[in-house]
């Protein structure tokens, strides 16, 4: 259903995307961390856990809510983060737009 969602749909713009999602947590965490520490290692590794935790712990949440208040709900939602993970038609149109240039002889 992914895969078909996928072909159907692509990726709209302005649609809410789970990576815009992560991107904007990572920001806002990145602002926390560096304003009070210095970057290294150590930090990196707290950001890493701190992004990825957030977002299973958003994932688990949403989950058992969906799993709850609809009996397909668990699926539905699972296939909306398959459906945005794969994005294989947004990728082939940004490929598209790399390859048609090149093939073309146009380097810039």
């Amino acid at each position: 259903m992914a895969i078909i969602l996928d072909i159907l749909l692509g990726d709209p713009h302005g649609w809410p995307h789970i990576a815009r999602s992560a991107g904007w947590l990572s920001v806002a965490y990145e602002e926390l961390l560096t304003a009070h520490l210095r970057r290294s290692v150590l930090l990196g590794i707290i950001f890493w856990i701190l992004v990825a935790g957030t977002m299973l712990a958003i994932y688990a949440v949403a989950y058992s809510v969906c799993s709850a208040l609809i009996p397909l709900g668990a699926e539905i939602l699972e296939t909306l983060i398959i459906y945005q993970a794969i994005a294989a038609m947004d990728l082939s149109q940004h490929v598209k737009a790399i390859i048609v240039p090149l093939a073309n002889g146009n380097l810039v």
